[in-house]
């Protein structure tokens, strides 16, 4: 029995959840006022992991 693609599909929801609970920690580190353009440098790499992973689950998964 393959549970490749269990693992796949649960490693999609985890790295989506990550996603999400790290841009709102980004959002609420905003508020104790860090510097701004850490902040914007912060979110881009977050987005681009993000894409990254999704690829790398695509290509995983064909």
């Amino acid at each position: 029995m393959d549970v490749t693609p269990f693992f796949i599909n649960n490693a999609f929801i985890i790295s989506f959840f990550h996603f999400v609970i790290h841009l709102k920690e980004i959002g609420n580190t905003k508020r104790r006022g860090w510097d701004k353009s850490f902040l914007l440098i912060e979110k881009k790499r977050t987005i681009q992991m993000y894409i990254l992973n999704e690829f790398v689950f695509y290509v995983a998964n064909e």
